[in-house]
């Protein structure tokens, strides 16, 4: 979330000419805003249902990086696990 001079609320920092308005705290609490539209445009990306982000979140690719990123760590992390059941499989205990 990101809060302009005039206490419009973005969805990010990559929105800074308040593009997209998702609440302003000069009329609403953060509390509300937060629980708001940007619940809703939070719970469209953890969902992945990307074509249904308002303009001009819905041109962004800035997600791609840290996404693919979790992916990738999380593609390690598995492997990393499952070498150690494997090798943990292989021990025996006296």
């Amino acid at each position: 979330m990101s809060i302009t001079d005039t206490g419009k609320v973005t969805t990010c920092a990559a929105d800074p000419n308040a593009r997209y308005v998702a609440g302003d705290v000069s009329k609403q609490s953060l509390k509300e805003v937060w629980k708001g539209d940007l619940k809703r445009l939070r719970d469209l990306h953890r969902e992945e249902k990307w074509k249904l982000l308002p303009y001009p979140c819905d041109k962004c690719e800035d997600w791609k990086v840290s996404y693919k990123d979790e992916l990738v760590y999380a593609k390690k992390l598995n492997n990393i696990i499952g070498k150690a059941k494997r090798a943990v499989r292989g021990v025996k205990v006296k």
